[in-house]
């Protein structure tokens, strides 16, 4: 076996993958599969001499026996322990709070629930802000939910706790070393703020520390511009920590040994400030793989180190691989190793050396575009499929503007480290005059991404069955050169642009047919609904519940749209400062709950909004041509429901209310806590339609 550690590593993330996100029978379905592929391999004497073949499928046995044994005998018992009881928690304080001063999110580890010593990673919502430090111990009362969110799962949080009464904080005697690098950390983000501008500062701190883009506003030009890599900390990063000591000392050091330890020492410093990113852990143990490559004088492979970074990740935490950043980190260095060289190749083979100094460096120039449009082009192709199946967009500009800022973004990270540095450690005069430069590069990658983001159709919709259809399309393709290319010549040039091609129409298929079209998404919450409906035109907010957890998806959904944020309508009653916080002012469209006023809204010239309150109840209607959605409140009777809105084709509620017996529907989507959620599901279990729980949000296209 040629590399071993990239087969068993890259094989062993991809399998958990789908044993994360895919149903149970598609998990077993697999396993089987493989156990006859193990069967056959070994069975057939020429299948058996090429080991990689047995291997792989034994890899994926593995995988799916370790995962449904982590799941079922670790994860599972300490959700179903704790999962909706209110417990008395008390907890250290891992790390700086999140959010803002009337939400804000705490991760703590507990020292005991209940009285009783348990050690879990817990995160904490709270609706105000409680002024405690790292390490710090919190004593409080908060009702346990499990945490089925990927990000959570993959931090390894499996439950997550809301309270809105009263924190104890109890300082803590002897500070953990981390406390320390928090604090530093601060320092760095106010020395940026203090000599850069604003919108600079926040890329600054986004690019060096690992911060979010705070500015809703530029977070959505780099996204819809395909930017937001340059905000997460990965290998890009390291590899300017690394190249800066290179350059700066490391030339100065004969002994290699030494040499490398600082490497690594500088590498795990950046590590801890920048809180340990999953895309930064895979990026330097390929990294430190490299080093000890060099230094026992040995040759070193990329995929190999790439798949050993899997394999270790994996193994730490199977559930490693529910933070789709991670997804995108692997996808993009994979396509970077497998295909950047041979496209590079392709491209500058026609590139001859030139002796003479003035074509030399056009030369030059040219071998460097060339390489950065292959570096670029090979990592968003890897991508793609990840992006349709976990956001269903697409950025069509996203290889042209990583061009740009490319050359830029390694001079924008040197330059705000520098202003990282404390006032009264530098020299002012030339500390004032490298923040002018960073300002000035800092807003040229901003307008970058505004001028790319404007662009019509840069960031669009794409059906993850086209992708797979067109995944599908091109191993086909490269499969069929493959056996003729002993018989043509440049077959692999046809080959990319028949996959382009095929992507590009497909994609603009997709666009077109989906003009009209309406997609409706229901976030989780335990009371009440949180429901986006979106469309070309815009999006629109139905929003009544009131938990962080709801408000935080709510969020993400808005987050994953191609349009704006333009309306929220919600009852006056129920509306929030964390709610109301999401859109402008003039963006928010309230109604009483208590007046029994019935009022309808006509959304975009063809999606209808019945609104009607009876008893305290409110009951929503949403019509679009021939399909319609009733949403139901926590509370009521159905025979307070008109009669023509009795029949839907989507029924979505929270609860049990009176005479439900009388709705007639094709699809039931149970929101509301597990219990209410199971007793809807029951309630209905003799008729004959799709009913699903809203565990996680949940989406579905309504077209005219």
């Amino acid at each position: 076996m040629r590399r071993p550690l990239a087969l068993i590593g890259l094989t062993t993330m991809l399998v958990l993958t789908v044993c994360f996100y895919a149903d149970f029978y598609v998990v077993k379905w697999i396993f089987g599969l493989a156990f006859i592929g193990l069967l056959v391999t070994l069975a057939v004497k020429k299948l058996r001499k090429k080991p990689e073949f047995p291997a792989f499928f034994a890899v994926i046995m593995i995988s799916v026996i370790g995962f449904t044994m982590f799941t079922e005998l670790y994860v599972k018992p300490i959700q179903t322990e704790f999962d909706g009881e209110n417990a008395e928690v008390t907890a250290v304080l891992l790390d700086e709070p999140q959010g803002s001063d009337n939400r804000c999110l705490y991760t703590v580890k507990t020292k005991s629930i209940n009285n009783v010593e348990k050690s879990l990673r817990l995160s904490l919502y709270t609706n105000r802000n409680v002024h405690c430090q790292v390490g710090d111990t919190l004593t409080f009362t908060a009702e346990l939910e499990r945490a089925d969110f990927g990000k959570y799962l993959a931090d390894k949080i499996y439950l997550r706790a809301y309270t809105y009464e009263h924190i104890e904080v109890e300082e803590a005697e002897q500070r953990p070393f981390y406390y320390y690098i928090v604090k530093l950390r601060q320092s760095i983000r106010h020395s940026i703020y203090s000599v850069l501008d604003a919108d600079t500062a926040n890329l600054a701190t986004a690019v060096l520390l690992g911060d979010g883009i705070s500015d809703g506003e530029i977070y959505e030009d780099l996204r819809r511009s395909g930017l937001t890599h340059i905000v997460v900390v990965s290998g890009l990063h390291l590899s300017v920590i690394t190249l800066l000591y290179t350059k700066s000392f490391g030339k100065r050091l004969k002994n290699r040994y030494i040499n490398a330890l600082i490497t690594v020492l500088i590498v795990l410093f950046f590590l801890c400030l920048t809180g340990f990113g999953k895309s930064s852990i895979r990026a330097a143990i390929m990294l430190f793989v490299l080093i000890a490559s060099k230094l026992f004088k040995r040759e070193g492979d990329s995929l190999n180190s790439l798949g050993f970074a899997a394999l270790l990740l994996c193994i730490c935490n199977p559930y490693v691989v529910g933070d789709v950043g991670v997804l995108l980190s692997f996808s993009a260095t994979f396509g970077i190793v497998v295909f950047s060289k041979p496209l590079y190749e392709f491209i500058t083979k026609r590139l001859k050396p030139v002796r003479e100094s003035y074509y030399k460096r056009i030369n030059k120039r040219l071998r460097f575009f060339a390489s950065s449009f292959a570096t670029t082009f090979t990592a968003v192709m890897c991508t793609v499929p990840v992006n349709v199946l976990f956001f269903g967009k697409i950025s069509l500009v996203q290889v042209f503007a990583n061009l740009l800022v490319a050359p830029m973004i390694k001079w924008f990270m040197l330059l705000a480290a520098i202003c990282a540095v404390p006032y009264y450690f530098s020299v002012p005069i030339f500390k004032d005059f490298v923040a002018f430069i960073c300002n000035i590069i800092g807003k040229a990658i901003l307008y970058v991404a505004r001028f790319f983001s404007d662009f019509p159709m840069a960031y669009v919709k794409a059906d993850y069955k086209f992708v797979i259809l067109w995944i599908v399309a091109v191993i086909t393709i490269f499969a069929v050169a493959y056996f003729i290319r002993r018989n043509g010549k440049g077959l692999h040039l046809i080959c990319i642009v028949m996959s382009m091609l095929i992507f590009i129409s497909g994609s603009l298929g997709h666009i077109i047919a989906s003009r009209n079209k309406i997609t409706v998404y229901v976030a989780p919450a335990k009371y009440g609904q949180s429901i986006v409906l979106s469309s070309k035109d815009g999006n629109v907010l139905l929003y009544s519940a009131d938990d962080p957890y709801s408000v935080t998806c709510t969020e993400q959904i808005l987050e994953g749209l191609y349009t704006e944020k333009q309306l929220m309508i919600n009852s006056f009653e129920n509306i929030s400062e964390d709610e109301s916080a999401l859109f402008d002012y003039n963006e928010v469209l309230m109604y009483d709950n208590i007046s029994e006023n019935d009022f309808k809204v006509e959304l975009w010239d063809k999606v209808i909004l019945n609104i009607f309150e009876r008893n305290g109840a409110v009951y929503q209607h949403i019509s679009f041509n021939d399909t319609s959605v009733l949403v139901l409140p926590d509370f009521g009777d159905v025979n307070d429901v008109p009669q023509d809105m009795r029949s839907a084709d989507v029924l979505i509620t929270s609860g049990l209310i009176d005479n439900m017996e009388l709705l007639n529907f094709k699809t039931l989507l149970s929101n509301g806590n597990d219990f209410r959620s199971a007793a809807v599901i029951d309630y209905f279990r003799n008729r004959s339609v799709n009913a699903a729980a809203v565990s996680d949000t949940v989406n579905f296209d309504i077209v005219g």
